[in-house]
């Protein structure tokens, strides 16, 4: 995959001190935006550090990097090692923010110990994206965003940890009271304040010309999200971050303005194992969005989803559950195949991009079948647990898929009862012909 990178920051209009950080660390594939906050001058310190140690963090950790990438190459994209190592790739971004956070919170303890009271409250808002193998992994604390441009429409792929998208997401605020709501900066989670820090982490395939943005709130704070796309989606990249910091300057320029763009200018060659492995992954996560209960998303909610679901790999004749037990979830083939066993014999073989058992999300009832691997097999696995945990979370995601899920069930019960009077009017006219 080659890359091309730009990024510009700048302090705005209003502002005296530019308290945003970014990095392009070209040579690992690392790119980050920053956006410091709080103190007497703490802002800009908290946003350097945040980036400075998350870079040495990948950079210490890169060897996770590397096994994706050699995982990749060597077997199927959803077999037990690409899965593992891809874990390892997604807990390395993790870990590295959560470092950050320690790190800025001691250097405001050490500062406090001497007296001064300049770092004190400060913290940041931490984005990153890291390219690997065709595909993105981003990773977010707080209210920094991240995009994808593809074909100059942009894609928001990270959802705020901040109250107002809280509300936004539990239904309790709806999009048209967005601009006049009082506390859009109000932050649910960020570096450096006391309190466990959860960033979320997503992964996402790419194709050429694909573009990547990163930002913080000064820019889209100002420029709307279509706009984005318009400035930053295609052109020089250099003259497209200029261009975009040029329309939030002219728009009040009310905030520090960070943004970060890298352009997929081609990927991996056709027919190679990495390309092979991107393709095929791809296919299926479009198979399983597209004729399932989660075509109703968005595809942020989509990634966000498909990003956290754990994975499950089994070996042919494995059993991946089992008549007698509780329904646990809905199960996603991503590779091999889930023969459906009923009386010793095979009455359903559900094959890669197909899902089963949506049911189960929804209600406890005792399985009357097992599943089998055929093959070796991969599933994605979406339990109750996590289901409820999600409506609980983001209700209008999970409404969402509640709908389809209705829409599902009622086209199935339908098929049904079709199939049940095709039935009848069968048996009639063959009693019929032997009464006769």
């Amino acid at each position: 995959m080659n890359l091309l990178f730009d990024g510009l920051s700048d302090t705005g209009k209003v502002r005296k001190r530019n308290e945003d950080s970014i990095r392009l660390e070209s040579d690992v594939r690392l790119v980050i935006v920053a956006d410091g906050m709080g103190g007497y001058g703490g802002g800009d310190v908290a946003s350097r550090i945040a980036c400075e140690v998350v870079t040495d963090a990948v950079r210490a950790g890169y060897q996770a990097v590397d096994a994706f990438r050699e995982a990749l190459d060597e077997g199927s994209p959803f077999g037990r090692a690409v899965q593992e190592a891809r874990l390892s790739v997604m807990k390395l971004l993790s870990d590295a923010a959560i470092e950050a956070d320690s790190c800025i919170q001691r250097a405001a303890a050490d500062d406090a110990a001497t007296g001064s009271e300049e770092l004190v409250g400060m913290g940041s808002t931490v984005v990153m994206a890291l390219f690997v193998a065709d595909r993105a992994f981003v990773a977010h604390v707080g209210d920094s965003r991240a995009y994808l441009l593809r074909q100059g429409v942009p894609v928001r792929l990270t959802s705020d940890h901040s109250l107002l998208q809280g509300l936004v997401d539990g239904g309790m605020i709806s999009q048209a009271d967005v601009a006049r709501f009082p506390m859009k900066n109000v932050l649910t989670r960020a570096l450096g304040v006391p309190g466990t820090v959860l960033p979320d982490v997503i992964e996402l395939e790419l194709a050429a010309g694909d573009r990547v943005l990163l930002c913080s709130d000064g820019l889209y704070g100002l420029v709307r999200d279509d706009m984005i796309g318009r400035l930053g989606g295609t052109g020089d990249l250099g003259r497209c971050t200029s261009k975009l910091v040029a329309y939030a300057n002219a728009a009040g320029g009310t905030d520090n303005i960070s943004v970060v763009i890298v352009e997929i200018t081609a990927t991996d060659d056709p027919g190679t194992p990495a390309a092979d492995a991107a393709n095929v992954q791809a296919q299926i996560q479009r198979n399983i969005r597209e004729k399932s209960i989660f075509r109703a998303l968005s595809t942020a909610e989509w990634l966000r989803l498909y990003s956290s679901s754990p994975r499950l790999c089994f070996e042919d004749g494995e059993t991946i559950f089992s008549a007698g037990q509780l329904g646990d979830g809905m199960y996603c083939v991503l590779q091999g195949a889930v023969d459906i066993i009923r009386d010793g014999r095979s009455v359903h073989v559900f094959g890669p991009g197909t899902t089963l058992s949506e049911m189960s999300l929804t209600e406890e009832k005792i399985r009357l079948v097992n599943g089998v691997a055929k093959g070796e097999t991969t599933v994605m696995r979406l339990s109750r647990i996590d289901f409820l945990a999600l409506c609980d979370r983001w209700p209008v995601t999970a409404n969402r898929l509640l709908r389809q899920l209705q829409a599902q069930t009622a086209a199935s019960l339908r098929d049904t009862r079709d199939e049940l009077n095709i039935m009848k009017v069968f048996m009639a006219r063959k009693l019929s012909s032997l009464g006769r």
